[in-house]
């Protein structure tokens, strides 16, 4: 049993316009980004710090999220098998959302000096606070 693998080079990385594809991207997918947030399609979430420290979890191990009010912040939890991620911002219905469809991709933790900036009934979610815990 035989099996031929034929690796892509360099001319197959490119599209039809000559516009290069080395980023890995799949043909015809949209990517959509905000401030503090990417939407895809995608295996899972990574959540990068202001630090730039960042943590990726897989959808698959996520058992379940909520959103909640919280004076004039919104906080959105996760539980996954192994952590309980807190994200606290405001506008975050719109992560809660692509959380539910499995197109949210990235959760980036802007600072809090900006949500004076941000409005606080917008559609454009502000991240504040990303906090990653063992169970």
């Amino acid at each position: 049993m035989s099996q031929k693998y034929k690796i892509a080079d360099y001319d197959e990385t490119r599209d039809r316009s000559g516009a290069d594809n080395a980023s890995g991207e799949v043909k015809g997918q949209e990517i959509i980004k905000g401030q503090c947030f990417e939407l895809g399609q995608s295996l899972g979430i990574d959540f990068i710090m202001v630090d730039g420290a960042r943590q990726s979890f897989a959808y698959s191990y996520l058992i379940t999220f909520r959103l909640e009010a919280q004076d004039e912040t919104q906080k959105l939890s996760l539980f996954f098998t192994t952590h309980w991620v807190y994200v606290t911002g405001y506008c975050l219905d719109m992560l809660y959302a692509a959380i539910q469809e499995r197109t949210l991709s990235v959760v980036k933790q802007g600072d809090e000096r900006y949500s004076q900036l941000t409005e606080k009934n917008g559609d454009d979610p502000l991240v504040t606070t990303i906090e990653i815990e063992w169970k």
